[in-house]
């Protein structure tokens, strides 16, 4: 009889993992009935509907450790399942869990470690997305500067994140993000081959993402400086899905890429030098040179005042008048640090672009600033 074998789907972040999650726990039942594979229950931890109950454990403590791979191994020996699956991309972030799956290999099983890689520039403009929401638009620095921070770098070292699985594992799984993505299928059904699930079909999940416009996590982020948490997490709802509502209107052509090409290559040139050739010797990954299409030339570290008009012009009053209370914050600060830049321009019209958003918005009418003709994105002059 063969070992029963424990699949572990460590990651990395804004891989998929969520749609691959969602796809997988949707067909549960039919993964256990024609794959054999039970979708492990991962729920006790106190966050609720998140999977995470493996790494609080990992990390809190033996004790811990060995009460969840206890509820782990009891949940799948009564399921009758040869293959139990586990989930998390947070596993992939915290190396030293790596060691709470030596607890199965001990107890018979075989491991199989499943992780997606993104090229370093992807993974650092998702991971900034990522960590603004974590650190709630508070303290972030520009893209630029952020990627830099030698412990950001350090999450893009593949190899070494790699390194404490490779250990543990009795199979090791690493796949190309982008490949997969255009694989044949997409990402789920790769996904599905790649850890024997073709069996089940077409699987599909409708997941996506809460922003699809940069311009409107940097604005949170500059109101970050002047504005508590809980009301800038109530604005973030509102004002993402305004930015969402003019992107499918076309009032707004999506700003998708933070990084701009310039810098973008001084990402991929960078890292390439530091981690390719481990990772090619180690795991046969290597990334492509494509550069996505119609990218600015610069990193993106302003909104510009032609997406603020138009989002003002989308909120609801009570957002709007919460918007204004945090920008006129944000104006006075700036006008407290100094003389500001006198800038002739209307509302409505283009930039001067050696003139920075701040400059912009401490020099514009007060007046033709605030006054907006609801629901139609458009200014009203007084």
């Amino acid at each position: 009889m063969s070992k029963p074998r424990v699949v572990v789907h460590i990651g990395t972040p804004k891989t998929g993992t969520t749609t691959v999650q969602t796809a997988l726990h949707l067909a549960g039942k039919e993964m256990l009935k024609k794959g054999g594979m039970l979708y492990a229950g991962t729920g006790r931890a106190k966050h609720k509907n998140r999977h995470v109950s493996v790494v609080r454990a990992a990390m809190a403590g033996e004790e811990e450790a060995r009460e969840e791979f206890e509820a782990l191994h009891k949940e799948f020996a009564e399921s009758g399942a040869q293959r139990l699956f586990i989930t998390d991309e947070g596993l992939s972030l915290k190396p030293r869990v790596a060691r709470f799956f030596e607890q199965f290999r001990e107890a018979g099983y075989e491991v199989q470690v499943v992780c997606y890689l993104r090229r370093w520039d992807y993974f650092a403009e998702s991971f900034f997305n990522q960590v603004i929401r974590v650190k709630d638009f508070k303290g972030i620095p520009p893209i630029d500067e952020f990627w830099r921070d030698e412990q950001v770098i350090t999450k893009m070292d593949y190899p070494r994140l790699l390194a404490p699985w490779a250990e543990v594992a009795d199979v090791m799984t690493v796949r190309n993000f982008h490949d997969d993505v255009k694989a044949e299928g997409g990402l789920i059904a790769a996904f599905q081959r790649a850890v024997g699930l073709e069996m089940l079909g077409t699987l599909e999940a409708d997941v996506k993402n809460a922003s699809r416009d940069v311009r409107v996590m940097i604005l949170l982020c500059m109101l970050g400086d002047v504005g508590e948490v809980q009301e800038l997490r109530q604005m973030a709802t509102t004002a993402i899905n305004s930015t969402n509502r003019l992107l499918d209107t076309g009032v707004l052509s999506p700003v998708k890429y933070v990084l701009g090409h310039r810098e973008r290559k001084v990402v991929v040139d960078t890292l390439r030098e530091r981690f390719a050739a481990a990772l090619k010797a180690q795991y046969d990954i290597e990334f492509d040179d494509t550069m996505p299409k119609g990218e600015q030339m610069e990193p993106v570290r302003e909104p510009d005042p032609q997406f603020l008009m138009a989002l003002m012009g989308e909120l609801p009053l009570v957002d709007l008048l919460k918007l204004r209370q945090l920008l006129a914050k944000r104006v006075a600060a700036l006008v407290s640090r100094g003389p500001q830049a006198s800038l002739v321009t209307t509302p409505v019209g283009p930039m001067d672009a050696r003139v920075s958003f701040d400059e912009w918005l401490a020099s514009i009418d007060e007046a033709a600033l605030w006054t907006a003709t609801l629901g139609e994105g458009q200014l009203a002059p007084v």
